[in-house]
């Protein structure tokens, strides 16, 4: 019985406040509609997505570049009305497909034109900082390919000296082991004349190896020094260096490096050879643009303020009469 009496004060109590909560409902509502349609100013949004998986960038480098508003402001200073508006209403976000790109603008048609110069910047940008890395990289492999050359040439020197140092001695080696078989040939028979020396040829086995023997330190002798006087030319180096495995090592490392050269000579040239303004189309995609205003959310604000306006007038109407029995209680003392 207590409960129905509560809730009928409590629906007199509703009754006889229902001016005030029309009253406060009304002016939230009104709110609503002044914040949506009257000091919100409409914007229209364009969107465009851009693939720069060519631009081999790492992530941290096209952040860097994201980052930076100093090419936006470029891109669209003396092409746009409110260069420094559409510049903070210009927002770029990195995506697993790539990035996108959306401007905001009261005109569509501005917001339309801003959204693709600010995707050609951002192309030529990339590009721009692409060309500066390979540049560097192209410094890079150069000066690597010269200090290669230095090691291989350094390399060549060290290894015919040494190879002069071996001949040398081997050299010396024949000629004192000549020196030896022309003694012990002069002792047996330096005195024979040339007719019994080619009888004794044919005879005489101790003359005809001591003979042979002879021949065959004379003829090591000579190749010798057609070695060392191929090498003096350079006819060999070569043959000299092929043998050594730091020199195929540095001689494999240099030809990646070469190659390595040449394919960042052909893209550079590439890319001074194409025009990125005229490309650029090719890296942009899935552009939109919004046919109605993004942030004109009127009925959401009305219904968002009936609520408030409904919540607040009731709470007046509650508390009103307490509020009243302390402001009596207050002027009473």
């Amino acid at each position: 019985m207590e409960e129905e009496i509560d809730l009928k004060e409590l629906l007199i109590t509703l009754w006889k406040g229902r001016y005030i909560i029309i009253t406060i409902t009304a002016a939230a509502i009104l709110t609503a509609l002044l914040i949506s349609f009257v000091f919100t100013t409409p914007l229209y949004e364009a969107s465009l997505s851009i693939d720069l998986t060519s631009y081999k960038l790492d992530k941290l480098e096209l952040k860097n570049i994201i980052s930076q508003e100093d090419w936006i402001e470029k891109a669209l200073s003396g092409e746009a009305e409110r260069p420094e508006l559409l510049v903070r209403r210009t927002a770029i976000t990195e995506q697993e497909q790539g990035i996108l790109i959306t401007v905001q603008d009261e005109d569509r048609k501005v917001a339309d034109d801003t959204v693709e110069k600010v995707g050609y910047a951002l192309v030529s940008k990339v590009a721009d900082e692409y060309m500066n890395s390979l540049e560097s990289e192209k410094e890079d492999l150069q000066q690597e390919i010269e200090r290669t050359e230095q090691k291989i040439a350094d390399l060549y020197d060290k290894n015919l000296d040494t190879v002069h140092e071996q001949l040398a001695a081997e050299k010396e080696d024949k000629e004192y082991e000549l020196e030896i078989v022309e003694k012990r040939f002069n002792e047996l028979y330096g005195n024979l004349s040339p007719e019994e020396k080619a009888i004794y040829f044919e005879t005489n086995a101790t003359y005809s190896l001591l003979s042979i023997k002879k021949a065959d330190i004379v003829n090591k002798i000579v190749e010798i020094e057609i070695l060392e006087e191929k090498i003096k030319r350079g006819h060999l180096n070569e043959e000299v260096l092929i043998k050594d495995p730091v020199y195929s090592h540095l001689e494999s490392l240099q030809n990646e490096l070469r190659i390595k050269l040449y394919d960042i000579i052909i893209t550079i040239e590439n890319l001074q050879n194409s025009q990125y303004q005229d490309e650029a189309e090719l890296y942009l995609y899935n552009k939109t643009v919004s046919s109605e205003p993004v942030n004109m959310r009127g009925k959401i604000n009305v219904a968002i303020g009936s609520i408030l306006g409904l919540m607040v007038s009731v709470f007046v109407v509650f508390i009103r009469p307490t509020i009243s029995d302390v402001y009596r209680e207050i002027r009473g003392q």
